[in-house]
């Protein structure tokens, strides 16, 4: 249990950084007042939702690599993709290597994709939050290859 306790906490702290100047921004532009006051009830919904898709996500790469526990070998080959890809975000953060731009671009086209016309998405603390997942992130997504691995 350790074994995969202890590098999503690390994975966490290590990554605050990237978080902060990421999504920093953003969580303190959703919490100025648009077209009325925004509240704390708005603030809980609005994270509480965001830490939602976060958990879904999370969880579907869980169950999707649970067939990889019956064949050692194809876990093998995922964890290293999926120690790789961690390798390619700790490079990619340091501003060593920028090959992820490519991944976090097919993720801009996605997101657009799905938020296309959906101006109510700002004003809905649910489905920004819920949507916030969705946001091209390198971080993001080598964690859940990590969770598929694992």
């Amino acid at each position: 249990m350790i074994d995969v306790l202890m590098p999503a906490l690390l994975i966490g702290l290590m990554g605050s950084p990237h978080c902060l100047g990421m999504c920093g921004g953003l969580a303190a532009l959703a919490g100025q007042p648009a077209s009325g006051a925004r509240g704390p009830a708005f603030i809980l919904t609005l994270h509480g939702a965001r830490l939602t898709s976060y958990m879904l996500l999370g969880a579907v790469a869980g169950l999707a690599g649970q067939p990889l526990r019956f064949s050692p070998e194809l876990a093998l080959v995922a964890r290293l993709f999926a120690g790789g890809m961690l390798i390619a975000m700790g490079l990619y953060l340091g501003g060593w290597w920028t090959g992820l731009r490519r991944l976090e671009a097919a993720g801009g086209r996605l997101w657009q994709r799905l938020t296309k016309g959906q101006s109510r998405m700002t004003t809905s603390p649910l489905l920004l939050g819920l949507s916030w997942g969705l946001l091209p992130c390198g971080l993001v997504y080598s964690t859940l290859i990590w969770s598929l691995a694992t």
